[in-house]
């Protein structure tokens, strides 16, 4: 066998070789992409609870009840108790449910102090 021969016998296994990687790199970034769409995170899943919840209720924030989303988050969302305690008060917060106290108009009045006694 001459060395052209053996230099175009080299090239077309190189090419093959580097074909078949190839084919099997964009097989895997495929794969990868579709196991990615199937996760949700934990916090898209607890506002798909919310939501859900929010709806039965008319969107009636006030007519939730904690503990029974609570529940859900944690069942459904799995998350621990902590966590879906925080979620939920999150998800409160934003849908402007919880009432923010003004500090400046409950912090206590300042008073002048006496002289110190000599």
């Amino acid at each position: 066998m001459s060395t052209k021969t053996n230099t175009t016998n080299a090239k077309t296994n190189a090419a093959v070789v580097l074909g078949a990687v190839n084919s099997q790199i964009t097989q895997n970034v495929a794969v990868a992409a579709a196991v990615a769409v199937q996760v949700e995170s934990k916090a898209a899943k607890g506002r798909a609870i919310w939501d859900r919840e929010l709806a039965k209720v008319g969107g009636d924030g006030t007519k939730l009840v904690r503990k029974d989303i609570i529940n859900l988050l944690k069942s459904e969302a799995g998350l621990t108790q902590a966590g879906a305690a925080t979620y939920y008060q999150k998800m409160k917060e934003k849908a402007g449910l919880v009432n923010h106290r003004d500090v400046a108009a409950v912090a206590p009045a300042t008073t002048t102090a006496e002289p110190a006694a000599e």
